[in-house]
């Protein structure tokens, strides 16, 4: 089959499309995965948001495919990438905690599935959340960490010019690249200039709220702890203004690999871990529930031949569909026993069964949740209250977007049907292995500074 390749300036909309390079009968040689924290798809300007926060995304989109209504597994950083990486649900992968598990050595990486095919593996994280010990290095040669000494996370920018000392001794054959981007995560402080053009001004850090929820399970009044309207308000413009620095390094990191000769006959894929919470259901600054703010993120594939480009996927897919669509699109048959699928025929227009799409959370009060293209149910993971039974609430969903209202009264047999689904993938024949790891008291001083765990 013959291909077309497109030049890489048009993805990241640095020119337009020139010379057209023709005939191909090989696969994409190559893999840039991109992860994206705590970037909810609805303050991407490549999803509709009236501020400028994703042009480079948006310029990818255009030359591949955007899904519109792509869900995370989890909303915590290394659950959902867990299942970025293995293809499987939570609960099948076992990793499920935010700081004490790491990936059993039995899983197997789409690295590791890489590695066995001949790429050179390489990977970049810009936070401690994804450190080495969380078991997600497997299959990777190199697994850079470098943070700045006394640092919890670096800059996007930072990972790139790391990046950039990989590349200056290019590696040979086919290569798979994972760049992780941390900045969107609390807390919003992105570089001075995003600050002026995001605010108008300068903003004092000490006068900023800390991350907060309600806790569903007690009698919390409703609005109790918002912070003061301004100060919302400021902190979602500090937050576009991190999606957009982020962005600004996305653009600037296809220009290193353009230029090391990798991008033009590479798969891209750009996928976030989950989202954020910036007041909606009094929660803030934070990724706590399974709402879409929280589970709702962005996906972009791109193909080298330009195939598929500018189609906007609407179906409901999952981020653990994209280990055996990516392996597909590279030439290699994906494996048996995955809980994701290969988009491939969805997108070329093919009617397809939409499977149910999970997202769990464990932390602070866990849930668990079934969405379909209609409905959402999301049950608590244990009662509120000795002797009663998990609180179920279930939300239409329209047009990929869930409604407010917990209409769970009013449909029975439906909420009957999707408890039972959830259960089904809750409750699994051969779940993962949950490997326990140590939390040091300085760790969890770390995590407390990114808004995870409550001020002392």
């Amino acid at each position: 089959m013959s291909c077309v390749r497109f030049p890489v300036r048009a993805v990241v909309g640095l020119a337009t499309l020139a010379t057209l390079a023709l005939g191909c009968e090989r696969p994409p040689q190559h893999l840039v995965l991109v992860t994206l924290d705590t970037a909810r798809a609805d303050h991407l300007s490549a999803y509709g948001h009236p501020v400028a926060t994703s042009p480079a995304l948006a310029a990818l989109a255009r030359r591949g495919v955007r899904f519109d209504d792509a869900i995370a597994q989890a909303v915590t950083t290394p659950p959902s990438h867990a299942s970025i990486l293995t293809g499987k649900n939570p609960p099948r992968h076992g990793l499920r905690e935010l700081s004490n598990e790491a990936l059993a050595a039995s899983e197997v990486t789409l690295a590791e599935r890489l590695r066995e095919q001949g790429f050179t593996t390489a990977a970049f994280v810009g936070a401690i959340p994804l450190l080495a010990n969380r078991g997600l290095d497997q299959g990777f040669d190199v697994y850079d960490q470098s943070f700045p000494a006394g640092m919890i996370e670096r800059r996007a920018r930072r990972t790139n010019r790391a990046v950039q000392e990989w590349l200056s001794d290019p590696p040979e054959g086919r290569v798979f690249l994972w760049v992780h981007y941390f900045d969107p995560h609390h807390p919003y402080r992105p570089p001075p200039f995003y600050v002026r053009e995001f605010t108008g001004g300068e903003v004092m850090q000490q006068d900023l709220p800390y991350p907060r929820n309600a806790d569903p399970r007690t009698t919390q009044e409703p609005g109790t702890l918002a912070p003061a309207p301004a100060a919302v308000e400021t902190m979602r413009k500090l937050y576009d203004a991190e999606l957009r620095y982020t962005d600004d390094a996305l653009a600037e990191l296809f220009t290193l690999l353009e230029r090391a000769g990798l991008l033009d006959d590479a798969v891209v894929a750009v996928v976030a871990d989950h989202g954020e919470s910036l007041g909606e259901h009094d929660y803030y600054f934070g990724h706590w529930g399974v709402f879409q703010e929280n589970a709702r993120v962005p996906m972009v594939l791109a193909h080298p031949d330009g195939r598929h480009a500018g189609t906007i996927v609407h179906e409901l897919v999952r981020t653990v569909d994209l280990v055996p669509t990516l392996l597909a699109w590279l030439g290699i048959d994906p494996p048996d026993g995955l809980d994701g699928v290969d988009l491939t025929g969805l997108i070329g227009g093919e009617r397809v069964r939409v499977l149910d799409a999970y997202t769990e959370q464990l932390e602070y009060f866990p849930v668990h949740s079934l969405r379909t293209r209609d409905w959402l149910l999301v049950r608590d993971r244990a009662p509120r209250r000795e002797g009663d039974e998990p609180e179920r609430r279930l939300y239409r969903r329209v047009g990929g977007r869930e409604q407010p209202e917990n209409v769970a009264g009013e449909y029975p047999e439906i909420l009957a049907q999707l408890t039972a689904r959830l259960d089904a993938l809750h409750d699994v024949d051969d779940p993962g292995e949950r490997v326990e790891i140590p939390v040091p008291d300085a760790v969890k001083q770390q995590l407390r500074a990114l808004g995870y765990l409550p001020e002392e």
